[in-house]
């Protein structure tokens, strides 16, 4: 990324972007910490910015998590507020208008748009996956934000390898959950606990999003009637779904999850008490790792 440590005056602007957010009037200062993860540090209260962001006419997203996380610019694919933007590591992480990529096209708002100019969203449930996205983008991701290395080799033990077969990821749904329960504790809410019908439901919708990512099933029918397929009681069992795709690291599967505010009620809503989650794994498939988590109370 471009250095970019000089002082910027963020004016409020009326430009293209005009999906995303408009700013008031601040100073701030670009600072990159020593994992060279980059955040937009007001001057005036010395906390980092967070949303959309504008600098020197070009925007950036900068993480909502009330974590250790927050602040942190990100980059490549992301969904944020259900739209499609891509944070194009090579321009510094600004988000790309008008711009071909990896089989979206993204619009002058910097959303995601289908053939007749409307954005893609994630409640529609199918849309296009990228081609080739796990490829091209996870190497140029890791260099912004430290992580799990990516190989196409023959190494069965990296979980990007090629060579793994088919099927779920146990370990990566443990540590994702115990990601979620330290994150609930640290907001007073009681931990989630694995529900085995749950767990059967959240495998079914994982594999199914391979055909159709989203909120809906292959077949058309919305993504509960899984409970009716497993004849699971739906007056116990009613809840919520998050779907994620892409992401081997639970650490990343959950960010991208918190940064979304719907997906983010499910995850701590004192309400759910039991949940399902699955990872599902499909060298051929483009995204390659398909998420989901269901919730109960």
């Amino acid at each position: 990324m471009q250095n970019k440590k000089k002082t910027i005056t963020v004016t409020l602007a009326a430009l293209m972007l005009t999906a995303l957010p408009g700013m008031v009037s601040l100073a701030a200062q670009w600072k990159q910490n020593d994992s060279g993860v980059w955040y937009y540090i007001d001057e005036v209260t010395g906390e980092p910015l967070t949303d959309f962001q504008q600098d020197n006419g070009k925007w950036y997203f900068l993480s909502t998590a009330e974590d250790a996380s927050k602040g942190a610019m990100l980059t490549g694919v992301q969904w944020i507020g259900h739209k499609c933007y891509f944070l194009n590591p090579e321009d510094g992480g600004a988000v790309a208008v008008n711009m071909d990529y990896d089989g979206y096209h993204f619009g002058s708002d910097g959303c995601a748009v289908n053939e007749i100019n409307n954005p893609y969203l994630m409640e529609e449930g199918c849309y296009p996956s990228r081609i080739g996205v796990h490829d091209k983008l996870m190497a140029q991701e890791e260099q912004a934000v430290p992580g799990t290395a990516v190989s196409d080799t023959d190494d069965s033990e990296n979980p990007y390898s090629r060579n793994q077969p088919a099927g779920y990821r146990e370990e990566a749904v443990l540590e994702f959950l115990d990601i979620l329960n330290a994150a609930r504790a640290e907001k007073g809410r009681a931990e989630l606990e694995i529900d085995e019908e749950l767990m059967e439901a959240a495998r079914i919708r994982a594999k199914e999003q391979v055909q159709c990512y989203g909120h809906e099933r292959p077949d058309g029918s919305a993504w509960d009637t899984v409970f009716d397929e497993l004849g699971i009681d739906r007056d116990k069992k009613l809840g919520g779904e998050n779907a994620n795709l892409f992401h081997y690291d639970p650490q990343k599967v959950y960010t991208s999850w918190y940064n979304s505010d719907r997906h983010r009620k499910n995850m701590m809503d004192s309400r759910y008490k039991k949940t399902g989650i699955a990872c599902y794994f499909d060298p051929d498939s483009n995204d390659k790792y398909w998420w989901v988590q269901i919730f109960s109370n």
